[in-house]
Formats: C-alpha cells, sequence, structure tokens
C-alpha cells in the first residue's frame, strides 16, 4: 500500500482537498454573517472551476426541477428588499449547483468519500446547534441588561424561543443543512452491519435531534413528505408511523 507521502498528487485529487476545505471554512464562517467569507467562497469556486471542466451534461444531472428553482431564485430580486444580497444569495446557490456536478465526475470512491465528508459536516453542525439548545442561549442572558428597543426584543425573543442556528446564522440554514444529510445517514444505516451499523444510527439520531432543536415546522414537513413518498412508492407498511412521526415533529 503506498503512503500517503507517496500518493501522487493528481488534479482530481486536489480539486476533491480544496472542496472539502472550502466546505469547512464556510461552515464556519458562513457568507452572511462573514463578509470575507464571500470572497473565499467565490475564490474557492474560481480554483475548482480552474481545476476541472464544467461537464456537459450539467443540466440532466440537476434536472428540470432544480432549474426551474434556479431561474426563480434570479428572477426574485426582481421583488426582493434586498436585491444585492438575493443576487448574492443566487449566484452561491448556482455555483454550489456547478461544483455539485463536477462533483459527480469523480470515481465512486471519491463520490463516497465526499458524501461521508459531508455527513461529517452535519454531524458537526447538529453538535453546534444541540450545545447551542441546551447551554448557548442561557449565557446570552447578561447581554440584556446592556441592550435597549428593537435589538433587546430580538435578543429576548431568541432566548424565549431557543430555535438553534448551530454554527450558521439562522435556524432555516442549519435546517436546511441537516435535511440534506439527515437521508443520507438514514440509508448508511440501513445498509451497514456491525459497528458502522450503531455508528450511522448514531450519527443519523444526533442530525434528527439537531433538526427538532431548530424548531423549523417547514423542514420537518419537507422531511416527512419525503420520506412519506419513497415508503408509499415501496409500499411499506411504516408509513403512517412517519406520518405521526413527522406531525409530532
Amino acid at each position: 500500500m503506498k503512503s500517503l507521502h507517496n500518493a501522487p498528487l493528481s488534479s482530481d485529487n486536489l480539486w476533491e482537498f480544496s472542496f472539502v476545505l472550502v466546505g469547512f471554512y464556510l461552515l464556519f464562517h458562513p457568507v452572511l454573517a462573514n463578509p470575507t467569507s464571500l470572497a473565499v467562497a467565490l475564490g474557492g469556486g474560481l480554483l475548482l472551476l480552474l481545476l476541472r471542466t464544467i461537464p456537459s451534461e450539467t443540466l440532466q444531472i440537476i434536472g428540470k426541477a432544480w432549474c426551474l428553482l434556479l431561474v426563480y431564485l434570479l428572477a426574485s430580486s426582481l421583488w426582493s428588499e434586498s436585491p444585492g444580497i438575493t443576487l448574492q444569495s443566487a449566484g452561491l446557490v448556482f455555483l454550489g449547483t456547478i461544483l455539485f456536478a463536477m462533483a459527480r465526475m469523480n470515481s465512486p470512491e471519491s463520490q463516497n468519500r465526499l458524501e461521508r465528508i459531508g455527513l461529517l459536516m452535519a454531524f458537526i453542525a447538529a453538535l453546534v446547534g444541540i450545545y447551542q439548545w441546551l447551554y448557548g442561549f442561557e449565557r446570552l442572558v447578561p447581554l440584556l441588561r446592556g441592550l435597549g428597543g428593537e435589538e433587546h426584543e430580538i435578543l429576548a425573543a431568541a432566548i424565549h424561543n431557543k430555535r438553534a442556528m448551530g454554527p450558521f446564522v439562522t435556524h432555516g440554514a442549519l435546517a436546511a443543512f441537516l435535511i440534506l444529510f439527515i437521508p443520507m445517514g438514514f440509508v448508511s444505516w440501513k445498509t451497514q452491519m456491525g459497528f458502522k451499523k450503531r455508528l450511522f444510527g448514531v450519527v443519523t439520531l444526533i442530525l434528527i435531534i439537531g433538526l427538532f432543536t431548530t424548531q423549523s415546522v417547514g423542514a420537518c414537513f419537507c422531511l416527512t413528505l419525503a420520506v412519506l413518498v419513497v415508503l408509499l412508492m415501496r409500499r411499506s407498511n411504516t408509513a403512517w408511523a412517519i406520518v405521526a412521526a413527522g406531525a409530532v415533529g
């Protein structure tokens, strides 16, 4: 077996490493909270685009529904209260879509590694959200004394509602991030055996708990609907149990 030191540094390996590095940086330095992160996202995305060509079958990879969503995001700047921020967000979604299509050009082993790393990032984000829900908001109470007016009301509402956002700016961003990886964790739990099965079971449970700490009704509804559709297509008897779990969530 070749050692890591002697392994060749191909453009594919460099692309994968840069992709993961930029992803981890943006996880803890979200663009909306850190203006310099926009430069990192655009600069890192440009580097990734230079290392690999955009696949010609990109439209087939992302599908018509996602293309319509991209068109809607771009058009929403026309009626947005902050057109600049809306266009910025749409641009990041466009960039992420292109990078996703480029990642599909990787080998199956590389795609599997990226999925596992993404699951690890979601696991870390869920842990941060759970910690914040348990202890983080209580530590904000002393800050209320030095605030007044609208700022005091916003912080007081955040402490009272305890809607965790983890390393992101809003609770909705954390919920959206987690529902991307909860199905992946569930499938990994179902397909593995022994220690790996228990490991992925714990990871998936943490992701679900992290989703509940966001108290996002929309995210729970979307996740329940997606799982329900899959189970109904497979004619599974657990469909009604999923409906009940989603209602409780």
